[in-house]
């Protein structure tokens, strides 16, 4: 374990590796101060509202599975009465 310290996989800080900038460089970058992107205050996208009666027993759980299956038995109650044309006109 404290081989792996002393391996080469462990570089020495002076040591300037690829993607690294020069020391001259370094010396002559200036840290950026303010501002950048303000923070801009939004307006609130939604509205607060009084929870009626109405909506407390409202059963949405339930509201959704009726709409699912209406929607996965649409083509069969078209297909239906459409059949059942066909064969009074035979």
């Amino acid at each position: 374990m404290f081989d792996l310290m002393k391996s080469n996989s462990i570089s020495a800080e002076n040591e300037i590796r690829a993607g690294n900038s020069a020391p001259e460089e370094l010396a002559s970058a200036n840290q950026a101060h303010g501002d950048f992107f303000p923070a801009v205050g939004k307006e609130q996208l939604t509205q607060l509202v009084k929870v009626t009666e109405e909506m407390k027993s409202f059963d949405a759980y339930s509201k959704l599975r009726l709409e699912r299956t209406n929607k996965r038995k649409f083509g069969a109650r078209q297909k239906k009465p459409a059949e059942a044309e066909k064969e009074d006109k035979k």
